[in-house]
């Protein structure tokens, strides 16, 4: 779930904040890391679910688990929610509806990005789990893992905004005759 929460989030936040420029792949782009982090999201659901096949039920005694349960429910939400908007963007005549869809739209960025900043605490407390489980504590690794995982999501913003803030000072107008 790392990798569909982490990864394929912050890859969501890039083709739809950053790589405006390539407005013909942006949203193709955008949709099929959606399609994907949802779809890992779910197996990787059922898997937990039948990790022992006689008892389907979830625990609740760690921050963890509670966090992961919301992150997955929330994180499909968001996929249905952006299949949704797309839906009502490219099939649905929505004439004089622009404000419509505006509103729709922002709801969307709103949710996900909430949803990539929410999502940390599930990861950063699954990490703290997981050493914690361990037969040899390994706090420097624990520190390492959260920091690496901190770094990293800040980074590719900091990159992500970097290039967006070049792209704007370099952008010569139309010039109107």
């Amino acid at each position: 779930m790392w990798f569909a929460w982490t990864i394929l989030g912050l890859a969501q936040i890039w083709t739809g904040r950053y790589l405006v420029h390539l407005w013909k792949w942006r949203l193709f782009f955008h949709s099929v890391l959606g399609g994907l982090s949802g779809f890992l999201t779910l197996a990787a659901a059922i898997i937990i679910l039948t990790w022992n096949p006689l008892s389907w039920h979830f625990y609740w005694d760690h921050v963890h688990n509670v966090a992961g349960i919301v992150c997955a429910v929330l994180g499909l939400l968001l996929v249905l929610g952006g299949i949704f908007a797309l839906t009502m963007r490219r099939l649905v005549n929505n004439d004089w509806k622009t404000r419509q869809m505006l509103m729709m739209t922002k709801g969307h960025k709103i949710f996900g990005y909430f949803m990539v900043i929410v999502v940390q605490v599930a990861v950063v407390s699954g990490i703290n789990r997981y050493q914690t489980i361990q037969p040899v504590q390994n706090y420097a690794m624990k520190q390492g893992l959260i920091c690496g995982n901190v770094f990293f999501w800040g980074l590719a913003i900091a990159l992500g905004e970097f290039l967006l803030w070049k792209r704007k000072r370099t952008f010569v107008e139309w010039k109107t005759v």
